[in-house]
């Protein structure tokens, strides 16, 4: 069996993947996409551009996903698998189909085929997931060598634009699922339009902010309001269930270098963190909450701590090295010096 091509990956993993795990996909606290509970078969023509992939809703077994990180990173690589049909299928198994039009809107759920009461189906060309896997590539690609002061490959340039010549030429403004076809020159407009020199890296680097805007605005990336019972009002993403929209919110993590999405644990708001992520279970703060917070916060908690070691020792008799354990004080030194300051203080 062949093989894909990883070492395509490594100028972009070099640039945005996540520095532990390796891989390109973001943490995204919240979101879910709708898997639709039934088969999905390749058929029936097995490959060329009318290749098809027939996905089944069966509704008493509609489930929801929040996407992982390896999720998106999967993603891209579709359009180089060697075996992609079936690469497709076993993703689309797990992940949820396209469910995309010719225009790049999304299928109404609500009136997908009806085979019976309980089952309805619906259809993705095999060309439009490696279209749209092969578009994400290219704008990581193109990024990835804009970082480096580059200008990106011709070859990725022309999944997102059609090539230009200076002078009067013929402007195609779309590319196929209503995707603007980008200029990667000057538009000079007067008596006829014509384009001009070509764009300098740092305009190009407009030009890719500017695709991964559409790609939100085309999928639908939103937020939404949720009231949780056992808690209170909470703000989270919402990707009104499809794979697209999760991809889309990927790329622009990616891109911007963004660890992932969090909620911030002074003011609950999300917020995406550059750098270092925290540790499981450990409290983060959005920039305007900052460090600031961060500081007061762990000077109540280290205060309740020797509150709570005096306690144990005065009270109930408690060892330094017992009190150490119970809290979980790396040094029974400093526990000993919180005892001897109570006793000062008394």
């Amino acid at each position: 069996m062949k093989r894909r091509n990883e070492i395509a990956l490594d100028p972009i993993r070099g640039v945005f993947a996540d520095q532990k795990t390796g891989k390109l996909g973001a943490f995204v606290p919240n979101g879910q996409i709708f898997i639709p509970g039934g088969p999905v078969t390749i058929g029936p023509v097995k490959s060329g551009p009318k290749a098809t992939l027939h996905w089944e809703v069966h509704w008493s077994g509609v489930t929801h996903k929040t996407p992982t990180r390896a999720m998106f990173d999967s993603f891209i690589q579709l359009w180089q698998e060697p075996d992609s049909a079936q690469k497709i299928q076993h993703f689309a198994e797990r992940w949820g189909p396209l469910a995309v039009q010719g225009d790049g809107t999304h299928l109404d759920a609500g009136k997908l085929n009806r085979v019976d009461r309980d089952v309805s189906f619906g259809l993705d060309s095999l060309e439009a997931w490696r279209y749209f896997s092969r578009r994400a590539y290219a704008v990581l690609k193109i990024a990835a060598e804009l970082q480096r002061g580059g200008r990106g490959d011709e070859c990725e340039w022309a999944g997102l634009s059609s090539p230009q010549k200076a002078g009067a030429e013929k402007v195609c403004p779309q590319a196929p699922f209503g995707f603007p076809n980008w200029s990667r020159r000057e538009l000079l407009r007067g008596a006829r339009m014509e384009y001009g020199e070509e764009l300098s890296p740092e305009r190009l680097k407009g030009v890719i902010a500017g695709e991964i805007s559409e790609w939100l605005k085309r999928f639908g990336v939103s937020l939404q309001v949720i009231w949780a019972p056992q808690s209170r009002w909470q703000l989270e993403v919402s990707f009104s269930g499809w794979l697209l929209s999760a991809v889309a919110l990927q790329l622009s993590l990616a891109v911007v270098h963004a660890d992932g999405l969090y909620v911030c644990s002074a003011c609950d708001k999300l917020y995406t963190r550059l750098g270092k992520r925290p540790n499981a279970g450990e409290k983060n703060y959005c920039p305007k909450c900052g460090r600031a917070t961060a500081m007061a916060n762990a000077n109540r908690r280290q205060q309740q701590k020797r509150a709570d070691a005096r306690r144990l020792h005065r009270i109930e008799g408690k060892s330094a090295a017992e009190i150490a354990k119970l809290l979980g004080v790396r040094k029974v030194e400093t526990v000993r010096g919180w005892i001897a300051k109570g006793k000062r203080d008394v």
